[in-house]
């Protein structure tokens, strides 16, 4: 059996159709429709971030291991923003990066006492100078 056609209306997928039939039974809200911009959003542009991608690119170029922690994965704050290892030296730890006026928030000392607590190495960087430098103290 063919498929019924139907000029003029646009297909729909099963699961838009479904939303619909939900909305209208009252299971489901309507979407709410956004308001529009009143003004262009400039990009949102931190200079940890550059800074960040310098450290990770020096430190890996030095030999040691970088894992970036995304906030999304971390799900909770204070987390490091870098988990790192340096076999070449035999130590790891978490590195966190701020800009050069920057400053920890009260879960981000928290989670560095918790660190040294548990004898576990915790850095605060402010450029890729500064975390070379860690790797070569370690």
């Amino acid at each position: 059996m063919g498929r019924l056609r139907i000029s003029g209306i646009e297909r729909k997928t099963k699961k838009s159709c479904a939303y619909e039939t939900m909305v209208d039974l009252g299971l489901k809200k309507a979407p709410v429709k956004r308001k529009e911009e009143t003004k262009p959003r400039v990009p949102y542009r931190r200079e940890e971030d550059r800074i960040r991608t310098d450290i990770i690119k020096a430190m890996r170029k030095k030999g040691a291991k970088v894992w970036r922690v995304e906030p999304s994965f971390r799900g909770k704050f204070g987390l490091g923003d870098l988990w790192f290892m340096y076999p070449q030296r035999g130590f790891a730890g978490w590195m966190e990066v701020k800009s050069s006026n920057g400053k920890l928030s009260k879960a981000q000392r928290d989670f560095s006492r918790d660190c040294v607590r548990c004898n576990i190495n915790y850095y605060v960087v402010r450029s890729e100078l500064e975390a070379i430098a860690v790797l070569n103290r370690g």
